[in-house]
């Protein structure tokens, strides 16, 4: 069960992410490459190469949950990014939060 807590920020990966990853690996690189600690109830975003595909890495005080769409059409992207291929990211002002020095 998901406990929406009063203060959750919401963390976009700026990079394309390979969707066979799971739990461990996102977990790393939400630690080491977004440099966020994934115990602390946020949501970390990950999004695949072909943008069909998200993955919500998050911490619900008794272990890690993992939700996961893909899209059957269309990608999951609305205004620019500087990490995909073709430069568009649904958030960017949570990217920037999760990449401050881009």
């Amino acid at each position: 069960m998901f406990f929406a807590e009063a203060r959750v920020r919401v963390f976009i990966y700026g990079q394309p992410v390979d969707a066979r990853k799971s739990y461990d690996g996102l977990y790393a690189l939400a630690r080491n490459e977004m440099k966020q600690d994934p115990l602390s109830g946020h949501l970390f975003c990950f999004i695949n190469r072909r943008a069909n595909q998200v993955k919500v890495l998050y911490w619900d005080r008794s272990g890690f949950c993992l939700w996961s769409k893909r899209l059957e059409q269309g990608r999951q992207y609305s205004a620019s990014c500087p990490g995909h291929p073709d430069r568009r990211c649904p958030f960017p002002e949570q990217t920037r939060q999760a990449h401050p020095s881009r």
